[in-house]
């Protein structure tokens, strides 16, 4: 993503440590997530910081803290745990999460659209204020099909639909209608549970041949592409049954995020409907992220079996970075 090495990829020789004297200590109260506090340990300079953001200070710990005091050891144990948190993981979701389509692609990202209706024509309006999917001019063509949308990845910014929704205001895809769905009324469908979603593309990564090495092997790099929806992608029916078997389960273990989401001043959610924290994600986002914390829980529970009850410290590191991870998702 970077068109220049990142910082921490370079080295410090022992004529420009030695050049730079590094004395003294280094104090960095609002340090967030430990980007100068991590190049200040490399120098070797003494470093005292926090952040009053609770996520910030724990990604400062794992950026700067364990690695220095636990080591080698410490990236040891995380793969080993990580590999097998992603195994119990894929195989509970390998039937959500379909093929592609070209050899060796890997599904990275599913992108999704909210969905109105529209209030004139009843078409189902996917609202984005645009349909870009990267710098290069790729993006997304809108289909009407009926009263849906389907979609096309078109490779000119010249061939990208128009935005669906601009402050607040949609604007209906269908050429028979084109009109503009008041803001009052998108809110009214979705504080109804009226606003639904759709998927209009699926990002993958493939690794491809670009040449060949001196030793005469091919050079690979992998790249990124994008595609349209399938029907094969269309797994809802399959993620609310999941979602119904489970949901008893897991709100039991407090793994569903169910609780009221604070809504301050200028957190405009509130009026789409969005009051607890669960109502944020698609059904297959909430299946997948609710998995991943079943599995991190059950893993955490085995540990603690394995060793009188309790986490030791290395593994409580580790399952920290796996947690860091799965918050990624």
């Amino acid at each position: 993503a970077y068109s220049y090495s990142r910082a921490f990829t370079y080295l410090p020789t022992e004529e420009e440590l030695r050049a730079l004297d590094v004395t003294g200590t280094l104090l960095d109260p609002t340090a967030g997530g430990g980007s100068v506090p991590f190049e200040a340990v490399r120098l070797g300079c003494g470093t005292y910081a926090n952040d009053l953001n609770p996520v910030a200070a724990v990604i400062l710990k794992a950026t700067v803290e364990l690695p220095l005091k636990l080591g080698p050891a410490l990236q040891q144990r995380y793969n080993k745990l990580a590999k097998c948190f992603v195994a119990r993981r894929d195989s509970i979701l390998e039937d959500v999460v379909p093929e592609e389509p070209q050899d060796g692609a890997n599904a990275t990202n599913w992108l999704w659209a909210r969905t109105v209706t529209c209030p004139y024509c009843g078409g189902l309006v996917p609202l984005s204020p645009n349909w870009r999917l990267d710098g290069e001019g790729t993006g997304v063509r809108l289909i009407p099909d009926g009263r849906r949308i389907r979609f096309e990845i078109v490779h000119k910014a010249s061939e990208h639909s128009p935005g669906t929704v601009k402050d607040g205001t949609g604007k209906c895809p269908f050429p028979d209608c084109g009109r503009e769905i008041p803001g009052d009324d998108i809110k009214r469908q979705a504080q109804a549970g009226k606003m639904g979603h759709q998927l209009y593309c699926v990002v993958y990564k493939k690794e491809v041949v670009v040449g060949k090495l001196k030793n005469g092997k091919p050079k690979t790099k992998v790249v990124r592409g994008f595609r349209a929806p399938r029907p094969e992608d269309d797994v809802e029916e399959l993620v609310q049954k999941r979602l119904a078997e489970k949901m008893p389960l897991w709100q039991a273990r407090n793994i569903v995020p169910d609780e009221e989401r604070y809504i301050g001043p200028a957190d405009r959610s509130g009026l789409y409907g969005v009051l607890r924290q669960v109502d944020l994600f698609s059904p297959r986002q909430l299946y997948g992220h609710c998995t991943s914390v079943e599995v991190f829980q059950d893993i955490i529970e085995e540990l603690k079996a394995q060793n009188g009850g309790r986490l030791n410290e290395l593994d409580r590191a580790a399952m920290l970075y796996i947690a860091l991870a799965i918050d990624k998702v």
